[in-house]
Formats: structure tokens, C-alpha cells, sequence
């Protein structure tokens, strides 16, 4: 155990407590100093996550009040990085950065922000103004963590924007700094340049949002964040409906909100309308690790594109009150998505809410009540459940005007109701069949499957019956007038088998393909009939010669084969045989 250790300074890397401690005690070499923290032969201290921490804290004792875990938390990067890796992941990270572990890689590696695209920054960077306090209180200076982190461009204690030292983080070919402790003569350079007063802002906000990632402990997972982000989208005014992000448009608005060269500083750009951006994968995608600077510029444009908003009404998150007054859950929250219209003549944005009793109504999505929930526009479908109380108050001898004066819908209404014509589609063209599928997602024990096995399928039955359809529509095609051609999509067409190709395809019904190909003509055959039908028709006061026959029967010559020509030839010459 050593006999001396400086104090930690405010926001101080462990990585600078050592380079102080070398200076202080005069070491001969940086080896010797490791030698005497740690206790064995360890050849560097890692800017971002230090390992062998019990080893350090096992020498150096009482001379430091941290335990390991705060050394962790309080003196790394670990806390900026790992906050949305989740609790599980944390721990197991930590534990490698306590204890002398061998693993191959890196930590980024580990925590899955290896090929996230963003790049670590090369050298440590400092504050000009922190520099020149340090000088002025301590006498001399530090490398703070809050300068180190990626994504952070601006000390957030000064506004002012960092500069970089001649101090690599990872010397080229793996070797030592020469330089570990921080130097109130070091040489600076300035790296942000040409920057508008729009980007310097925004990089202030960044920093100042990246940095207070490192006084938590807390780690949330992808779901938690997925849902979180999907909360903020509705109200940013960015989801097509409850549950679909309108990507375009986010997209669109995320980069006019950064521009692209404050994006391509932050190593975040991306190509619109890509389906696997990291932006569309952020909200989409619940596997995998995420880089934090990302996750920083997606809450801060959507935290800021909902305070834009702020004076702009918008309906919360469901779930949605039931407006049906025939229900027993009538006011209470029971509807858990809705559509957009796509029709919409309200001149905004309007969606369309279906209960689970069936009852369907429209809203617009900018129009909501003191409690957040939809105003709604109209009724699309009442549903059993209100025709059933509608027959019930009729059936207990209450007047048709009574009745819809108590459910709140006009005389009209609840005659048409009584009369059963409420089977309908809705005004935007919504099906039956569609309100049913709906319906089952959002109460499968509504919706019972009425199919039933028929067994296998006797193909050459049916073979059978779908050949004796295919004669029975040549025929037909055949005798009708003026003459059609007989093709297979012809015969198709008359049946009415969509499925019949595939069918075919997969030699199912090899006695109506032999049909077919029999009973379908060539286009050579076609124009010989119907020019013997345009003959047999032909008016006795026009005359005819081979041209005017040619005409009717839609036969060009340079087109038409020399077999047609020639049998058209022959009908003027020699008549029909």
C-alpha cells in the first residue's frame, strides 16, 4: 500500500489522478508508477474505462475515500455510455472493470458501440477558461470527464467551446503518452471553426444533455426507450396513427432541425428514406445497443419539436374513452388505437376510433376535450350493442322520439336501427370484412372461426368439373358475336378462377391444361374466322372486294401471315366453301 495519493478534483478521470500522483512523486518511469497504484506490472490506464480497479483500491487504500463502485461511476466514462445497455448489462460490465479479467477487445466492443459509425475522439481536449481557473485556484489543472465524452464539443460550466490538446488518447502502435497529466502550458489548437450561431447553440444543449448522462446511475433497455420515443413522436405530431411512425416526415424534419453538416460533425448522418438508418431503427428496433450521442440528439429534437407545438392541440396517448351511451363502459378508456382517415375533409388530420362493442366514431386529432380525449365528429357504426339497447327501450314501450333523444342520435337514426338497414359501410368505405379483422385484433374472444375441415381435396374431381367449365366457355366464347378470340386468359376471364393459373402451374389439373391448349386458337385461325363470319354478313348493296373484307375483319397486310392473305383471296374469288 502507498503512502500518499492526491485528492480527486471535481469531475476528475482517474486516468488524471494517476498522471498527478506521477508528477507529484517524481517517478522515474510511468511503469513504476503503475507498479505502485495497482501492484503489478500494468502498462496503462484507459481514458474511457480503467480496469483492475479493486487492485487500484486495494493499494491505494484510505488515501481515497471512493470505493469501487463510486471509482466506477464517479471517476469513468462508464456511466455515459452504458446508460441504455439496461441494469444486467451494467453490472456485467463493471465487474469486468473491477477485476483482473481477460477478455479480447475492447469495451466498446462489449458495450456494442464498436461500428455505430460514430468515431472516438483522438486527443483529450480541454476548456481555455477552466485552464485558466485551475491556474488561478489549484495552481494547476485536470482532465475532466465531461470534456472527454463523444459528442460533447462545449464546456457546459464555461459555454465555451473546447479545444484540443497534443495528447492522443490511443497512441499510434499502442505505446505510452509521454504526457498523462494535464499542463496549464500545454499546447491547444481550436478544431471548431466556421460553426453559424445556430450550430453553436445546438452543440451547447448536446454537450449540456451528454453530460448529465454521467451524474446518473440508472439504465433504462431498448423497449423502455422505444416506448418513451414513441410517447414523445405523438406528441411531436410525427405517428400516422396510434402506433405507426410517420418516417418521411420525421426524416425530413430531424435533418432540417440539425442540418447536415452539424449531423456529419457528430458522425449521425443518414440517407433519407433508408429503412435501416440508425434514426428509423432508434424508434423501431428493440434489439442491439445504441450509441448515447444518439439517443441525446433524437430526445433533444423531440423535446423540442413538442415545445414548438406547445400551443398546437394534440390528443394524448391512448387508450380512448368509448363514446357509445348503450354501454356499460360507456366514458371509460377501452379503445386502444385508431387509423387515420384517408379521406379527410375536415381540412386537418382525423382518425377513426373503434370500440370493442362495435361502436365506431371519428375525430379530429387536433381537437380534444379538457382531458386530452378526441371530440367526436361522427358516428361511421353503432354496432350491436347499441341496436340492441335501441330494440330494448323500444320494446319497453318507450316512443322512437324518446328512445333517441336518450341515446343522443336523431329520429332517423333509430328508425333505420329498427328496420335492421344499419349493416352498411361506413362513409370512407370501410368493409364489413375489414371491421372484422380490426375487431379481432383488438378482442379476438369477439370473433370465433366458423371454418370447418373438409379433408383432403380430390384434384382429379375437380380436375374434372374445371375442364368441363373451360369447353363450356370456349363454346361460348366461340359463338358469340362479333367473333372473340378464344385465349387461355379469355377462358380464365369467363370462368372466373383467379387461382386457376397457379393451379395449373402446379400440374394440379393436367386434364383441363390439355383442354386449353386444345381448345385456345392462334391469332392465324381467329382472323380466317372472323373474316368467313365478315363474308357470311356481308351487305348485299356494298361491294365487295379483298380490301373492304380486309377492313372489316381487322386484317393489315405487311402484319398478317400469308396463310390469311391468301384464304381472304379465295373467299372473293371462289365464295365460302
Amino acid at each position: 500500500m502507498i503512502g500518499y495519493f492526491p485528492p480527486f478534483y471535481e469531475d476528475e478521470l482517474l486516468f488524471s489522478a494517476v498522471g498527478r500522483y506521477h508528477r507529484h512523486t517524481m517517478a522515474r518511469s510511468w511503469r513504476d508508477t503503475l507498479r505502485e497504484v495497482y501492484g503489478d506490472n500494468i502498462f496503462q490506464v484507459a481514458v474511457e474505462f480503467p480496469v483492475y480497479l479493486e487492485a487500484f483500491k486495494l493499494h491505494v487504500g484510505d488515501l481515497i475515500p471512493e470505493t469501487v463502485d463510486e471509482l466506477i461511476w464517479n471517476r469513468t466514462l462508464f456511466p455515459y455510455y452504458a446508460a441504455f445497455v439496461g441494469p444486467e448489462r451494467q453490472r456485467a460490465l463493471s465487474a469486468v472493470m473491477k477485476d483482473k479479467v481477460k477478455f479480447r477487445g475492447s469495451m466498446f466492443s462489449r458495450l456494442g458501440l464498436a461500428f455505430t459509425g460514430i468515431l472516438a475522439p483522438e486527443y483529450l481536449r480541454t476548456c481555455p477558461a477552466c485552464l485558466e481557473e485551475d491556474a488561478r485556484v489549484l495552481g494547476e489543472t485536470y482532465w475532466r470527464r465531461a470534456h472527454q465524452l463523444q459528442g460533447v464539443h462545449f464546456c457546459v460550466r464555461h459555454a465555451t467551446a473546447l479545444v484540443e490538446t497534443e495528447v492522443q488518447i490511443r497512441p499510434v502502435g499502442g505505446g505510452q503518452n509521454e504526457q498523462h497529466c494535464a499542463d496549464l502550458r500545454m499546447a491547444t489548437r481550436p478544431y471548431l471553426t466556421g460553426l453559424s450561431d445556430r450550430e453553436e447553440a445546438l452543440l451547447l444543449k448536446i454537450s449540456e444533455l451528454a453530460v448529465a448522462l454521467l451524474k446518473g446511475q440508472s439504465s433504462s433497455t431498448l423497449d423502455e426507450h422505444r416506448a418513451l420515443y414513441l410517447d414523445k413522436l405523438h406528441n411531436a405530431g410525427f405517428m400516422r396513427n396510434s402506433h405507426m411512425v410517420d418516417c418521411l416526415e420525421f426524416e425530413s424534419e430531424f435533418k432540417a432541425f440539425y442540418g447536415g453538416r452539424l449531423l456529419g460533425l457528430l458522425h449521425s448522418d443518414f440517407k433519407m428514406g433508408y429503412i435501416h438508418s440508425w434514426l428509423r431503427e432508434y424508434v423501431k428496433v428493440r434489439v442491439g445497443t445504441h450509441h448515447p450521442l444518439r439517443h441525446v440528439l433524437l430526445t433533444n429534437f423531440l423535446d423540442e419539436s413538442a415545445d414548438r407545438n406547445h400551443n398546437k392541440v394534440a390528443i394524448r396517448s391512448g387508450p380512448w374513452q368509448c363514446k357509445n351511451p348503450a354501454a356499460d363502459h360507456f366514458g371509460l378508456a377501452t379503445i386502444t388505437s385508431y387509423t387515420i382517415l384517408k379521406h379527410n375533409k375536415v381540412g386537418s388530420r382525423a382518425g377513426r376510433f373503434l370500440c370493442g362493442c362495435g361502436y365506431e366514431f371519428t375525430a379530429r386529432l387536433d381537437k380534444v376535450d379538457d382531458k386530452g380525449q378526441p371530440v367526436k365528429m361522427r358516428v361511421t357504426r353503432f354496432g350491436e350493442v347499441f341496436a340492441k339497447k335501441v330494440h330494448e327501450l323500444v320494446g319497453a314501450g318507450y316512443p322512437h322520439t324518446t328512445v333517441a333523444k336518450m341515446l343522443g342520435v336523431n329520429l332517423r337514426i333509430a328508425r333505420r336501427i329498427l328496420s335492421g338497414a344499419d349493416r352498411r359501410r361506413s362513409h370512407n368505405g370501410t368493409s364489413q370484412l375489414t371491421r372484422k379483422m380490426r375487431l379481432r385484433m383488438i378482442r379476438p374472444d369477439t370473433i370465433t372461426s366458423t371454418s370447418t375441415s373438409k379433408g383432403p381435396i380430390d384434384w382429379a374431381a375437380r380436375d374434372k368439373k374445371c375442364s368441363e367449365k373451360v369447353r363450356e366457355a370456349a363454346l361460348k366464347i366461340t359463338a358469340s358475336t362479333p367473333p372473340q378470340q378464344v385465349t387461355r386468359a379469355g377462358i380464365k376471364r369467363f370462368i372466373g378462377d383467379r387461382s386457376l393459373t397457379t393451379k395449373l402451374r402446379d400440374n394440379k389439373l393436367p386434364e383441363t391444361a390439355t383442354a386449353l391448349a386444345l381448345l385456345t386458337e392462334t391469332l392465324e385461325a381467329f382472323q380466317c374466322r372472323k373474316a368467313k363470319w365478315v363474308y357470311d354478313h356481308w351487305r348485299a348493296e356494298v361491294p365487295l372486294t379483298a380490301w373492304r373484307l380486309r377492313k372489316e375483319a381487322r386484317v393489315t397486310l405487311g402484319k398478317a401471315s400469308p396463310a390469311v392473305i391468301e384464304f381472304i383471296e379465295r373467299l372473293i374469288n371462289d365464295g365460302a366453301h
